[in-house]
């Protein structure tokens, strides 16, 4: 078949309603013959638990190439339900139909009766072997989908397609098949275009009076912005919500609109300015005053129809006041693909189709969805720190993977329950269904309702997404256990989203796109039907919830603040009673209750500063009434000195006074000068943790989770994350990156003041774990996925020793068959730490090192496996655990000082700790190594150093 034939053929396939005909041809010409084999599965042949949504299950053929078979299948749904148990059940049915019948894929048309548009899945069971048991265990099934139909575009299904149906000779396997519905390579293109209509196309062709002097990073933001603008709309507008008269739905309603404007002879370069603008700052936010006159008659009536969106997305911001226009050339690029190009980056917002289900790590749309622009724009972020292009993104199984260990850790402290039962319930849920302990329910759910998350590199927002998910998940299964009906999902995610979630970020750009996510989230539960979205407020505003900020460096004028741990949980009745009004106002802003405004946004920030300021004064004041003390103290000493003779002891008490003195003078006048300099600014324009979310730290002393993937850059690359290297000379440059790199040890210093050394290679990243695990309050879980360097070069090991003296790592875990950033040069851990309450004398930290990918091993029974390991386990199929204690790891990395010459007895815990190789023995040594250590009698790995009278000579 040619390239012409091939493409009619998919575009009569999947830009019309289902129709079995052309299904079944396209099926032949695809897979060139099958065996017609037909039967059909309805009535009491459909199990109780999908009679209530399936109709019919044909099979039209089956399809046996290279040992596998797959059969061909159209199912018939009764009736349409939520798109997210519409999903699950439509997987879960196919699972049950190729289980009962040993098949090991199938491809199917899903077909409604109310709706022109289907699904075209390929739905796989995977088959494993699992340790100490005789037969083969079927993992749930996968299902990838390409939305097609009457309101779809076809060109990424002939993208996949096109190159089977045109070789004649292909027979495709089932590894080829995957390969079409591969998302992966959609996602690449789509960064790629995204990109470039970033770059190239917005920042190169904004308009402005004085552009030359605006800083690229204004533009950046602003152009970014725009487009995460337009690429909502484009979601919206799956939703069919936008309308024309006549409340005419149009799911190409902004391409519809753009030509539109052009055919009616408009003044050029005023779609963004007249049109755009009033679809954004009016109609959206029902503010009629903000619909441009000049609009004709017809596209006011429209706007008047839109859904009332509130959440700030749509509100006029500092990025809009700077006064940019966007010529008509930009939206010609952005909409109108060149057909006969095989360039897919004009025109990508009308050639990628769109949908707003959400990604699964069992059910994917093979389109551009909410998940696939979280990957986008993480890549973007990463792109920027990292000086290179590429999709770059944390994938879902890991981050899931990471949210329900946190999850099993701080339930397992806060409520007491079993761990071996929490990892059941947080790694099933459906299991919650069958547990019998109703006390131990209750208990998970209120501490699920009050847990406080941050990812302090929050970027896309894809942890507090991927948290999100999870605890949607466990409170469904929680209500219908508990209280016998079912969630509110709009609902539910909207009090998670403002009880449970909070990220920061230094771009301002990350923070836009970070809310964005989340507000997607909301909006794929949302349903015309069921909701007035047209009177009241339908989105959050989430500007207090996702907050822009340097997580890792607190300073104003020069002064590093720390408040961390209990000091806001101590402070005066006054201070307490205005951040108990701050956490109400934020609340109220948070739903719509209160305008979401500038004006409403500097108010709240005022009474942040004003917080602010009072804590400062009281902090002040503590340090004068000390110093005052101290000088009391001095003045009597000294009247004694004249009366009595010179006294050794009395000269030094006095030496000493006065330096306490001059110590209280200085912290007296570092908090005056933070006064001043507060108190200068009109605006906030700082960040404070303690401060910005106060609600967390006077109330809970710090967060539960901190949770999360910083940034990797190397040391040699660290510098001030706003700063670009261009404006600067190479001396310059140097010195700022120097400057910066002592600020965040300082930064490190002041909120752990036993750390008294950082070494300077450090990478970013190990930054990030001395302040996340500062934000924690005690009992909290701290889970990082980042480069595994620091388990062996030498920087990592202070980290090694902080880590061990302070805190209690949990897990280690690696990943030997598959790296998490396949894109990348770095393989990555992932890392469980809790903060205890108080020092523990010993512990015990669980290196595993997963030899399969982690959606291939990662089960409950797995899991509680590795959670009872007391001893090692090297020949497991799936993984291999090395318990390690605490005491044993300092032994193993400390220089140890020869007792017999020294004549003392020294605890490990005083001895110089020099590193040890975590990573190379513990994790990813060849099993030999593990087989031979087996037979060696302790200390097989310590390093002995002998020392002559403690001088610090070797021997």
């Amino acid at each position: 078949m040619d390239r012409e034939q091939a493409k009619k053929l998919i575009i009569n396939t999947f830009e019309n309603p289902f129709a079995k005909d052309r299904f079944v041809y396209f099926l032949r010409n695809l897979l060139k013959s099958f065996e017609e084999s037909t039967f059909v599965y309805q009535g009491n042949y459909i199990p109780d638990a999908f009679e209530k949504y399936v109709r019919t299950l044909e099979r039209v053929g089956k399809y046996n190439y290279d040992g596998k078979e797959i059969d061909l299948l159209i199912v018939e749904l009764k009736k349409e339900t939520s798109l997210e148990r519409a999903r699950t059940m439509q997987r879960n049915f196919i699972a049950w139909y190729l289980k009962g019948r040993l098949t090991d894929a199938a491809l199917v048309a899903f077909v409604s009766p109310t709706s022109e548009d289907w699904r075209f899945s390929l739905v796989k069971m995977d088959y494993r072997f699992e340790e100490k048991k005789v037969k083969e265990e079927i993992t749930p099934a996968r299902r990838w989908s390409f939305l097609v139909g009457k309101n779809e575009k076809s060109h990424t299904a002939q993208s996949r397609f096109l190159p089977l149906l045109e070789n004649d000779d292909w027979k495709p396997a089932l590894k080829d098949l995957e390969e079409a519905f591969n998302v992966e390579v959609v996602t690449q293109e789509f960064f790629d275009a995204y990109r470039y209509a970033l770059h190239e196309v917005i920042i190169k062709n904004l308009k402005h009076e004085n552009i030359n002097e605006i800083p690229y990073e204004k533009k950046h933001s602003f152009a970014q912005q725009l487009l995460s603008r337009i690429l909502f709309i484009y979601f919206l507008q799956k939703k069919g919500w936008l309308k024309w008269k006549n409340y005419e739905q149009d799911k190409s309603y902004l391409k519809n609109l753009w030509l539109k404007y052009k055919e009616k002879h408009c003044k050029k370069d005023k779609f963004y300015s007249i049109w755009l603008k009033s679809l954004f700052f009016g109609a959206f936010n029902k503010r009629f005053q903000f619909i441009h006159s000049e609009l004709p008659d017809d596209i006011k009536e429209s706007y008047s129809t839109m859904p009332f969106l509130n959440g700030g997305l749509f509100s006029e911001n500092e990025l809009d006041k700077i006064g940019f226009d966007v010529p008509d050339e930009v939206f010609e690029w952005l909409f109108e693909p060149d057909l006969w190009s095989s360039d897919k980056k004009k025109g990508f917002l009308e050639i990628f189709n769109f949908t707003i289900d959400e990604a699964t790590p069992l059910d994917v749309e093979v389109a551009v969805d909410p998940e696939m622009l979280g990957k986008v724009y993480e890549s973007l972020i990463n792109e920027e720190e990292r000086g290179s292009s590429g999709i770059f993104y944390t994938p879902r199984n890991e981050i899931d993977l990471m949210c329900r260990l946190s999850l099993v850790e701080y339930l397992h402290a806060k409520a007491g329950i079993d761990k071996q039962d929490l990892i059941d319930l947080i790694f099933n849920p459906p299991s919650i269904s069958k547990y019998e302990n109703i006390d131990n329910l209750k208990l998970i759910r209120r501490y699920l309702e009050e847990v406080k998350i941050v990812d302090p590199a929050v970027g896309s927002a894809s942890f507090l997404v991927g948290m999100m998910s999870v605890l949607v998940e466990l409170h469904s299964e929680l209500t219908r256990k508990i209280e016998n009906r079912e969630e509110n999902l709009f609902a539910l995610k909207n009090r998670i989203i403002l009880e449970n979630l909070y990220g920061v970020d230094i771009k301002d750009w990350a923070v836009m796109v970070g809310e964005l996510r989340l507000w997607l989230s909301l909006i794929i539960e949302t349903d015309e039907k069921y909701m007035d979205i047209y009177t009241k407020p339908l989105l959050p505003n989430l500007s207090f919830k996702i907050r822009q900020g340097d997580s890792l460096v607190e300073e104003i004028g020069g002064v590093f603040i720390n408040l961390r741990g209990n000091a806001l949980k101590t402070l005066p009745k006054s201070i307490q009673q205005k951040i108990a009004e701050l956490i109400d106002r934020k609340a109220d802003y948070f739903s719509g209750k209160r305008s979401a405004d500038l004006k409403e946004k500097y108010e709240i920030e005022s009474l942040e500063m004003e917080i602010f300021r009072e804590i400062l004064q009281k902090r002040i004041d503590e340090l004068t009434e000390k110093r005052n003390f101290k000088e009391k103290e001095l003045n009597s000493l000294k009247g004694q000195k004249d009366l009595f003779e010179k006294d050794r002891s009395q000269e030094k008490e006095l030496k000493k006074l006065e330096e306490e003195i001059k110590q209280f003078e200085n912290e007296i006048h570092k908090y005056q000068n933070v006064l001043y300099t507060i108190g200068k600014g009109e605006k906030k324009d700082y960040f404070l943790w303690e401060i910005d979310f106060a609600e967390v730290f006077a109330q809970k002393g710090g967060f539960d989770i901190v949770i999360g993937n910083p940034p990797y850059v190397r040391q040699e690359l660290i510098a001030p994350p706003l700063a670009r290297e261009e404006n600067y000379t190479p001396d310059e440059w140097r010195e700022i990156k120097k400057q910066y790199k002592e600020k965040l040890i300082q930064a490190v210093q002041s909120v752990w003041k036993d750390v008294k050394k950082i070494d300077k290679k450090s990478d970013l990243y190990v930054y990030f774990y001395y302040q996340g695990l500062s934000l924690l309050n005690d009992g909290g879980i701290f889970c990082f996925i980042n480069s595994n360097s620091w388990l062996d070069v030498g920087y990592g090991a202070g980290l090694q020793e902080f880590l061990l003296k302070n805190m209690k790592p949990i897990y280690i875990i690696d990943n030997l068959a598959k790296r998490s950033f396949k894109q990348a040069d770095v393989n990555t851990v992932i890392v469980l730490i809790q903060k205890p309450a108080n020092k523990l004398e010993d512990y015990v930290i669980k290196f595993v090192a997963f030899k399969k990918p982690f959606e291939e091993a990662i089960s409950p029974d797995v899991l509680k496996e590795i959670e009872i390991a007391n001893k090692p386990i090297f020949d497991h199929l799936l993984f291999r655990v090395y318990p390690k204690t605490k005491k044993e790891l300092l032994e193993e990395g400390v220089e140890y000082l020869e007792e017999t010459e020294l004549g003392l007895k020294h605890s490990v815990e005083s001895l110089p700790y020099i590193g040890n190789k975590w990573d190379g023995k513990y994790l990813r040594a060849p099993e030999i190594y593990f087989k031979a250590i087996m037979y060696i009698k302790p200390p097989y790995n310590k390093i002995v150093r002998r020392w002559q009278n403690g001088d610090g000579r070797a021997i």
